[in-house]
């Protein structure tokens, strides 16, 4: 995951694009502290925090399985459902 804009590649619209989506996250930050408070903002930052970390550890372990070539395609298949954006029915 190495999709991140610099200084040098980001073009105007991209950076409006950034500028719009902060205000966006900071303006639904203030209306869920106001809603719930600001003890569950920090329990559900949180949550999402350790949800990526292990969505994370979940990509190395597929790509240690490519590599070692030991679960045929079960890292492909676990890279696409990581990678999906709408949830995958289950199995």
């Amino acid at each position: 995951m190495n999709d991140r804009l610099t200084a040098s590649t980001i073009n105007d619209a991209q950076l409006d694009a950034l500028y719009d989506e902060r205000d966006r996250l900071g303006y639904e930050v203030q209306q869920w502290r106001s809603t719930y408070g600001e003890h569950a903002l920090r329990d559900t930052l949180r949550r999402l925090h350790r949800a990526e970390a292990a969505i994370e550890r979940v990509r190395k372990l597929a790509s240690r399985w490519a590599v070692l070539r030991a679960y045929g395609s079960a890292a492909t298949d676990l890279r696409r459902a990581l990678d999906a954006t709408e949830p995958t029915p289950e199995a």
